[in-house]
């Protein structure tokens, strides 16, 4: 070809003609533009989901001491242990200020409870669900709130049966 014509060789010595070369170019244009897009999604994406995780994300625990509790049935006791999270700062110390408040309402909760409401994760959920609702209806929202209950300790043991020693 000559310098005048506008076509270019490509592999092989084959010519290619002006509208593959147009064809080309704006294949080429797409392909940096769709890069483009999707680079700018994930950075804003990331961006967006980075702020609105630390909005979320809980900076304090607070690990309340165990509590050993007579369950409803009276045949059995819960030793447990909470771990809070919480949305930290002044809350977290206002928190650990009225644990004696949460350790009553867990000892409250748990003693209505028979060892068979909590014997499988799908129980103990709802249990922790039941729990987080009543200690941030209790505790001042102005504050802060709990935003997850972690079971530190949990376990559920039949109480010493006198019966059971004279066995032995």
């Amino acid at each position: 070809p000559t310098e005048e014509s506008n076509e270019i060789r490509g592999p092989k010595s084959k010519l290619i003609g002006p509208e593959l070369k147009i064809k080309l170019k704006y294949s080429l244009l797409s392909c940096l533009l769709t890069a483009a897009v999707m680079l700018a999604y994930f950075l804003l994406k990331d961006t967006a989901m980075t702020a609105k995780a630390k909005e979320l994300t809980p900076e304090k625990t607070v690990v309340m001491s165990a509590v050993d509790v007579s369950l409803g049935d009276m045949r059995n006791r819960l030793k447990i242990k909470l771990a809070l999270e919480t949305t930290g700062g002044e809350h977290e110390r206002w928190l650990r200020s009225k644990q004696y408040l949460l350790t009553d309402l867990l000892i409250q909760m748990a003693q209505k409870k028979k060892a068979s409401d909590l014997l499988n994760e799908v129980m103990q959920n709802k249990f922790k669900r039941e729990l987080l609702d009543e200690f941030n209806y209790r505790l001042d929202p102005n504050v802060g709130r709990i935003t997850t209950i972690y079971f530190a300790e949990f376990y559920i043991q039949p109480k010493y049966n006198e019966k059971q020693s004279g066995a032995e």
